[in-house]
């Protein structure tokens, strides 16, 4: 479909100009006769190759297998790394909410990448990185006041 779309284009392509000028550098317009621009359709024309069907053609070609990677375990790797982060009192608020926002976000990358697809899980887990990432919003207004 879109190989037909591309023929289409390229056809209309000609007609942009019609009748009177074609472009010739940026600014300057140079007559063109009606022999001419004739000329040059049926030429375009003839590269042009004949659409039998609207039907998509076949690919010859063997489509290439996409082998996904997978980042369980790079993603487990960050998740244990991110467990030790805590903002103590000593820190500003917003340590403590940009924490929990990568540690949720880590969260639901698991439940993700993991084996079952459970849509209830993948709505939980993203609920929660929804709260964390509005207390973080939340935190970032009161300090502006």
């Amino acid at each position: 479909m879109a190989r037909n779309r591309a023929i289409v284009a390229r056809f209309f392509r000609f007609f942009e100009f019609r009748d009177s000028f074609s472009i010739a550098g940026l600014f300057s317009f140079i007559p063109m006769g009606r022999r001419d621009w004739n000329a040059k359709v049926k030429q375009e024309l003839a590269i042009l190759p004949v659409i039998e069907s609207l039907e998509p053609q076949p690919s010859s070609r063997q489509s290439k297998s996409h082998v996904l990677k997978d980042w369980g375990p790079e993603i487990n790797d960050l998740y244990e790394k991110a467990k030790h982060l805590k903002a103590g009192s000593n820190y500003p608020l917003i340590y403590g909410a940009a924490f929990g926002l990568a540690k949720t976000s880590l969260e639901f990358a698991q439940a993700v990448t993991s084996e079952s697809k459970d849509l209830d899980a993948l709505y939980k887990s993203l609920k929660k990185v929804q709260r964390e990432l509005n207390k973080a919003y939340t935190i970032i207004n009161r300090e502006e006041r």
